[in-house]
């Protein structure tokens, strides 16, 4: 099987899938000799992330390619650890073998003798030579650190979208499945509000576009349908009752997202009888300062503008200003914003020890200083935008959500 043909079903995800292939070639090489492969080869290889990312496919389309014999762990069996050893049994038996092991973090944390017995078997009485282990995780830190040492599960590959170029391929692909045609401008404008979304969620999007819409849909209908499903099934949306605080308040997180962030972009606002809920990303910018600024500012400008219009918040906002608070200590601690102590400051980021009592003081003292005078920033800038505030909100209001193209009509 060429590189280029190589678990072509999955979409995205090239340079896990490259190291895949190396795998996969140094098990069907037949320059190894028998005590080589017992001692060299990776013998458990475990694919972790959030659901809806496409582990399991992965998972079953790696194993397919290499032609093994392969046995599946079933996590609701009772007596799993004891099924378990009969699997590994059988598997030594075959010159080659697969053992695909699905959500092993929900199956040590059901059954505690189950992890004694895999490292038993991953370990082998002649290592395992003839068989490799695969498994998934939603939560990897939910599995003990003895797994996941070498010659255990000493491979593993966190399953998530890594950059704004691998959202693009998923989405042009998808296209060409469905037979659909946008520009790259368009694709464009489809990854930002896909941003956070899984390739599960994606793909039923494409689909719900694909029978609503029919083989000629624009951009707006694929946002209509992210938005509708993220409001949710259940829900009547035009008989949704929004308050008028979610809406300002929204609003007031979209207009700054718009007009005073240095780099993350708005994307859309949705509403429910749940609450609000404004989105918001920018795949090409990194961890820095000027991103983590950008949190804390925009967390608080939800609140700013409801104190713009009503002169005061509602018992809602709390949320935000928590979120707020530990964004901006973070900043506080680990960035030496307020010119804090370079020493205590790496010490504490690099978790080499446990900040003092005295320094996690100094910590909170520095962070209300710091969130009083982002506040008041933000106000001085928002304050001057009173008419759009109440124009966004309006929009918002009416149709329980706003656009990004809807928001720069309004701006405009």
């Amino acid at each position: 099987m060429e590189r280029n043909e190589f678990l072509n079903s999955v979409f995205g995800y090239k340079k896990i899938k490259d190291e895949l292939y190396e795998i996969r070639s140094w098990y069907l090489s037949r320059n190894l000799n028998e005590e080589e492969r017992k001692e060299f080869l990776p013998k458990g290889i475990l694919f972790y992330g959030e659901p809806g990312y496409g582990k399991t496919l992965l998972i079953r389309e790696f194993a397919k390619s290499f032609g093994y014999k392969v046995f599946i762990v079933e996590g609701d069996s009772e007596n799993l650890d004891e099924i378990l050893a009969k699997i590994y049994e059988e598997a030594r038996k075959e010159k080659n073998s697969i053992i695909i092991i699905d959500e092993l973090d929900r199956l040590v944390e059901k059954d505690t003798k189950l992890e004694r017995i895999l490292q038993m078997q991953l370990d082998g009485y002649n290592k395992n030579g003839n068989i490799l282990t695969l498994a998934s995780a939603n939560e990897i830190d939910l599995l003990p650190s003895s797994l996941l040492r070498e010659g255990r599960f000493d491979r593993k590959f966190n399953i998530r979208i890594s950059d704004n170029k691998e959202l693009k391929e998923i989405i042009s692909r998808l296209l060409k499945l469905r037979g659909f045609k946008l520009d790259e401008n368009e694709i464009g404008e489809l990854a930002l509000n896909f941003r956070y979304e899984s390739i599960a969620m994606i793909k039923s999007v494409f689909n719900n576009v694909y029978f609503r819409y029919g083989l000629n849909p624009k951009v707006d209908d694929f946002i209509s349908e992210i938005n509708f499903m993220d409001s949710g099934y259940i829900s009547n949306k035009e008989d949704l009752i929004v308050k008028d605080y979610i809406a300002v308040h929204e609003a007031g997180h979209a207009l700054y997202l718009e007009k005073f962030c240095r780099k993350l972009n708005f994307l859309r606002v949705i509403c429910n009888e749940n609450g609000g809920k404004t989105y918001n990303g920018n795949f090409d910018s990194i961890d820095d300062l000027d991103t983590r600024l950008d949190d804390v500012e925009v967390s608080l400008a939800g609140l700013v503008a409801e104190e713009i219009i009503f002169k005061r918040h509602d018992i809602g906002s709390s949320d935000d200003l928590d979120k707020a608070y530990d964004a901006a200590y973070r900043l506080v601690n680990r960035t030496m914003i307020n010119g804090f102590s370079y020493y205590c400051n790496y010490r504490y980021a690099c978790r080499k020890e446990q900040a003092s009592e005295y320094e996690n003081k100094i910590f909170a003292i520095k962070t209300k200083k710091f969130l009083k005078r982002e506040y008041k920033r933000v106000k001085r800038k928002l304050s001057k935008y009173k008419k759009e505030i109440l124009l966004i909100a309006n929009e918002i209001e009416k149709n329980k959500g706003i656009t990004k193209k809807e928001l720069l009509k309004i701006l405009s």
